[in-house]
């Protein structure tokens, strides 16, 4: 039988890790990646043959595998030591930077002359996924390569060893024996999360943590089927000797078995807009392992990596959880989100996730509208072409003016109302689906990033006026021009107000 665990609310001083004398220290060993993310746009096929041209706007990288759990570790509050082999090459030097820029030391990486750094390229165009190249060696790392990062590993004292195997050859099966002989040595328990169909190589493990698909294949399971989280962890505790099983559910929650009498434990995801579970697992094994370290109750551990992977989800590509956002969502999560409570801040949302919000609405083909203003104070004449906004498309941004945006157009004067109370009114229209707010002049940015089906202004303007009227034409949107109400308007009733003052 499975039961629910609770918790209560949380803050960051109150995050069980962070309350210990010192950093919990969490050796991460295993496949370290970089992920390259190739963002633009198709409009059109090449004459050269049938392919589409993509029109690069933008490229970033982060890090994958190994390397995200141990920068998930790192923004959480624990200190992380990240052990594997790249190339000596241009991605080895890329990840290096980024891992420094997370305060995370590379001096147990070692760089070989005989493998590539591996690295994934996604081909992202129209905010969809078109094609993923991988630069990789999957041939086991040399003996050499093996026992100097056992040798660095028993060089330095940690609270627990988390084994990250994406299957690229850092952990051929000679390796990993010595790894969980050195967890047993060092006294501390060894946190895998499993590739492949054998996981009689895990059978050493304190804790594996299957995904549903990947528990299905090495049971031999129909994944198409639906199976009880609950058979699919007893089974693989049975078939392979393992003390402990979370098989992680996707939208469905969290569940852990264990290979004694002790109930098995259950926690529901919380319903969020999923984006993009690249690094999901990451994010979940590196909470769990900062709660084993932590000592913590089991129910407790599970509650702490469900919230975190919810968070993960709404992202964009491999990234971490950070202390505050993580505490944020423990707080809602104990009752605000389940009880319909504060819709009107949820409509709130950073660039960021407009823009992850946008790409998953277009992915479900739902159309989106944009507009833009400063509405220092919401009249008739704004609610009305509001509304009328939100007519044109399913779903209708609305791209705030900041206060210094403000300042910076209008005078030292105003915005009359900071932009936090203009969000806050603006989102409690029911016909406003979101509200961002940009610090620049002009929205173009933001248009960009969106990439709106409907572009909507003010009859007011022309459309060779309209800021962002161009990109959008070119993506295959339209520009819309609202009629206004005639004689309203912000700086008609401040003139107003102050004339019968």
């Amino acid at each position: 039988m499975m039961s629910k665990d609770s918790i209560a609310s949380t803050t960051i001083s109150e995050l069980p890790w962070l309350r210990k004398k010192r950093p919990l220290r969490i050796a991460v060993v295993g496949d370290i990646m970089l992920d390259e993310y190739v963002e633009g746009t198709v409009t059109r096929i090449s004459p050269e043959a049938p392919v589409p041209i993509h029109h690069v706007r933008s490229s970033y990288y982060t890090v994958g595998g190994a390397a995200n759990v141990a920068r998930n570790i790192r923004h959480l509050g624990g200190e992380a030591l990240l052990f594997g082999v790249c190339g000596q090459d241009e991605g080895y030097r890329t990840l290096c930077q980024i891992l420094a820029d997370d305060q995370i030391a590379s001096q147990h990486i070692i760089a070989s002359l005989h493998r590539p750094t591996v690295k994934k390229s996604r081909i992202v165009a129209n905010h969809h996924q078109i094609v993923r190249i991988d630069w990789e060696d999957r041939t086991a790392i040399s003996d050499d390569e093996q026992n100097r990062l056992i040798a660095n590993l028993e060089e330095v004292p940690f609270d627990v060893l988390v084994i990250s195997d994406y299957a690229k050859g850092t952990l051929p099966q000679s390796f990993l024996s010595r790894l969980f002989k050195l967890g047993e040595e060092k006294k501390c328990p060894t946190i895998v999360d499993p590739k492949g169909t054998d996981f009689m190589r895990y059978k050493n493990a304190t804790l594996i943590t299957p995904n549903t698909k990947e528990a299905c294949e090495a049971l031999g399971l129909n994944i198409e089927e639906t199976w009880d989280p609950e058979f699919l962890g007893k089974s693989l505790i049975k078939r392979f000797d393992l003390p402990q099983v979370l098989v992680t559910l996707g939208s469905k929650g969290l569940a852990l078995v264990f290979n004694d009498e002790r109930p098995s434990l259950f926690h529901p995801a919380v319903a969020r807009e999923v984006f993009d579970v690249t690094g999901a697992g990451d994010t979940v094994v590196a909470v769990i392992a900062l709660a084993h370290a932590s000592q913590c109750d089991p129910g407790y551990m599970l509650k702490l990596a469900n919230v975190a992977a919810g968070i993960v989800v709404e992202k964009w590509g491999a990234q971490p959880v950070y202390q505050e956002e993580f505490c944020e969502a423990l707080s809602k999560d104990n009752g605000s989100i389940q009880s319909g409570k504060n819709k009107t801040a949820t409509k709130i949302i950073t660039r960021e996730k407009a823009r992850l919000v946008a790409q998953n609405l277009k992915a479900q083909g739902k159309t989106i509208a944009f507009t833009n203003g400063c509405f220092d104070l919401v009249h008739a004449g704004h609610v009305r072409y509001l509304e009328e906004a939100s007519g044109t498309a399913d779903v209708l941004f609305l791209g705030l003016n900041s206060s210094a945006s403000v300042r910076r157009i209008k005078g030292p004067h105003r915005p009359i109302i900071d932009e936090d109370d203009r969000a806050k009114v603006l989102a409690a229209l029911a016909f406003i689906d979101y509200v961002v707010i940009f610090d620049e002049e002009t929205p173009l940015q933001l248009i960009e990033e969106i990439m709106p089906n409907i572009l909507v202004k003010g009859e007011d303007w022309t459309e060779d006026k309209i800021v962002g009227a161009k990109e959008v034409i070119k993506s295959g949107g339209q520009v819309k021009r609202m009629p206004l109400v005639p004689g309203i308007s912000t700086t008609e009733i401040i003139r107003r107000i102050k004339s019968q003052g």
